[in-house]
């Protein structure tokens, strides 16, 4: 195989005399000379036996049709000459590999160039093209190049034919939408788009799986479409200099991404950034509601403390691979150390981010005690939190949770446990290991039965099991001796108080022991489908302690009335505050919608009622009239009247209890 380049670079096989310097120019002059005369007689014979062929810069403005005698050639370059137009007989070049003609005043190419079927690499950059019929037909064409042409896109409809190519640029066309065809590249790896005049990206551009790099910077976007988040395999993502407004909310699920440039659009925020973890570069700059500093701020607005996007980059900076955080460049280094420090605290609120996963890389938090994760899409309880060992409040409020890690146990300080609103359907033994936890809630879920180690929680003050399909209670669980509210609203337990026969039912009995010789306050049974109570509870809570129920070993009572101690008012008042409840008392329970019901997508309104809800719920019922009173008059719609729809669904839910 033979190499000839018009720049005085020869390349063949090696011999065993090598040429001498002044040989090996001497020949490189000769063949320049050759290639001159062959040219200027339109004949190319000479050069028949030459594989590769550059001919770059040499002012050519034609080639002669001879050029198709040199069959053997696999590589050419006639890039940075004046050539307008091919010889038809360059379909001849049957074992062509490699073409670049980019930097050229081509308007048309040859009909036959679609017979090249070993074609490889074709650049036909910056060139005046505006229609390329045959490409097509290069069904083995890996890399192709048409940027700085006149292409419209319509002259590209037939480009997903090419499946096997992996990068494509058509960059400074002119072009205001990509041909839908693109997303059938399954190959493609590189697409550069950039310096058009696109305004909206193909809905499907999803299905590019295999792309590495995406650039699409200098067009006139003004939105991403939610496929963008299916490009799981991106490395590259460059949407600089757009009309961009908001990112896609899924935009985290890009794991792989290792560069993003955001700068020159007009982002509002920032979703959440947390699954970035391989992140090295990040540019936002002159994103202007995102990076300025108005003279009553101290901050862009991007890294005000709590926020979602603060909370994003402190992670990547700290846990993650982020090195390069491009903000306002004089005070880039000052930034990324105060984003740093965010995380110092000992507390970390990730509620309403739409996060799906718990950042991974927050097991390097040692340190942390309060973590709450409130209203989000998470569906996996990742074992790494359980390596948190000074965690004292984990808050998991309404996700998407479906079950809990064995190694949960391991949370040996954690005090408060939510994981209401969620899809458990089983809790692990290993939760009886959290010795310490004071308050469990597992309400809302699609719990059948309760694991019979939760009897060893003999921290517990309170359990919140409502609207699950709990039937019945561990053994054992009149040894919770300090429980002192249970919540049963919601559950079959509460129906089967209504037992007639004590001794054949176990909750009842259970309840019994607990109310009798334990620190038990409150039972809610709202919502319990009940019709009465059982006429014998009137004896709950009054007098020495009698004998146990049948089934039962008697457990000596912790009050001593011998002293002459006050005695406990009434049993009823331990569950109703007062007299036996009349038939409305019963029904207005049923009738109650929790916090969440009521509220329904109206995240403000459920913000509030939680709040209420948990005053409520907390509050000892002689305080707990008060606060109600107290709610009354705060929500009253004259008193609201700088929102008085809210405060009327307020009040309104209010009168519900």
């Amino acid at each position: 195989r033979k190499a000839l380049t018009m720049e005085g670079v020869l390349v063949s096989p090696p011999t065993a005399n090598p040429c001498s310097q002044q040989a090996m120019e001497a020949l490189c002059l000769k063949l320049e000379e050759e290639v001159a005369r062959a040219a200027s007689v339109e004949c190319f014979e000479d050069l028949a036996d030459f594989a590769i062929l550059d001919l770059r810069g040499e002012g050519l403005t034609a080639l002669p049709e001879s050029f198709g005698l040199l069959e053997v050639l696999q590589g050419v370059s006639l890039s940075d000459n004046q050539l307008v137009s091919l010889p038809e007989s360059f379909g001849q070049l049957q074992l062509l590999q490699e073409l670049n003609l980019s930097n050229n005043r081509l308007e048309q190419l040859p009909r036959s160039i679609g017979e090249l079927q070993l074609l490889e690499e074709l650049d036909l950059g910056n060139n005046n093209l505006s229609y390329v019929p045959h490409l097509p037909k290069l069904r083995k064409l890996v890399r192709l190049d048409l940027a700085g042409n006149c292409l419209a896109a319509d002259s590209l409809a037939q480009i997903g034919r090419l499946t096997r190519l992996q990068r494509l640029d058509v960059s400074e066309n002119g072009l205001e939408v990509l041909p839908d065809s693109i997303t059938l590249l399954e190959s493609l790896e590189t697409l550069h788009a950039h310096n058009n005049k696109l305004r909206a990206l193909t809905a499907d551009i999803g299905m590019l799986s295999c792309l590495h790099e995406l650039d699409i910077r200098c067009n006139l976007l003004t939105e991403l479409p939610e496929s963008v988040c299916e490009l799981t395999s991106l490395t590259s993502l460059n949407v600089s200099s757009n009309q961009l407004r908001h990112l896609p909310d899924q935009i985290g699920e890009l794991i792989k991404l290792k560069d993003l440039s955001l700068a020159k659009n007009q982002l509002l925020n920032l979703p959440p950034l947390f699954q970035l973890q391989k992140l090295q570069t990040l540019d936002l700059q002159k994103n202007p509601e995102l990076t300025s500093v108005p003279d009553k701020r101290v901050r862009p607005a991007v890294l005000e403390r709590g926020q979602a996007a603060s909370l994003g980059l402190a992670v990547l900076l700290k846990f993650g691979e982020l090195r390069d955080l491009r903000i306002c460049s004089e005070k880039d280094d000052e930034y990324k150390k105060a984003l740093k420090k965010t995380l110092e605290a000992d507390e970390l609120d990730l509620s309403d981010l739409q996060l799906r996963q718990i950042p991974p890389s927050l097991k390097g938090m040692v340190a942390l005690r309060q973590l709450r994760a409130r209203r989000n899409d998470i569906e996996d309880f990742p074992a790494m939190l359980c390596s948190l060992r000074k965690l004292r409040v984990l808050d998991l409020y309404s996700n998407k949770l479906t079950g809990l890690p064995h190694e949960i146990g391991r949370l040996e300080s954690l005090v408060e446990l939510d994981l209401s609103n969620n899809q458990l359907s089983e809790l692990p033994e290993s939760i009886g290991d959290l010795s310490h936890l004071a308050r469990l809630e597992v309400g809302h879920n699609k719990l059948s039965s309760l694991p019979s180690k939760l009897t060893k929680l003999t921290s517990l003050s309170t359990l919140v099991l409502r609207m699950n399909m709990i039937n019945e209670v561990p053994n054992k669980m009149d040894e919770l001796q300090s429980l002192k509210t249970l919540d049963l609203s919601g559950t079959p337990l509460g129906k089967s108080l209504q037992l007639p026969q004590q001794g054949h039912c176990p909750t009842r009995r259970t309840l019994y022991l607990m109310n009798k010789y334990d620190s038990l306050r409150v039972i809610k049974l709202h919502r319990s489908q009940m019709s009465s109570l059982p006429d014998d509870m009137s004896g709950w809570g009054q007098g020495p302690p009698p004998k146990p129920p049948p089934g039962n070993s008697a457990r000596f009572s912790r009050t001593d009335f011998s002293k002459g101690e006050e005695k406990e008012t009434s049993g009823y008042s331990r569950f109703f505050g007062g007299a036996f409840p009349t038939d409305e008392d019963i029904a207005s329970f049923v009738k109650r919608r929790s916090a969440v019901e009521e509220a329904g997508e109206d995240k403000e309104l459920l913000q509030v009622l939680e709040a209420i809800e948990l005053q409520l719920d907390c509050a000892e019922y002689g305080q707990r009239q008060k606060l109600l009173r107290t709610l009354f008059r705060q929500w009253h719609p004259d008193k609201r009247r700088d929102d008085p729809e809210l405060a009327t669904r307020v009040f309104q839910w209010l009168q519900s209890f």
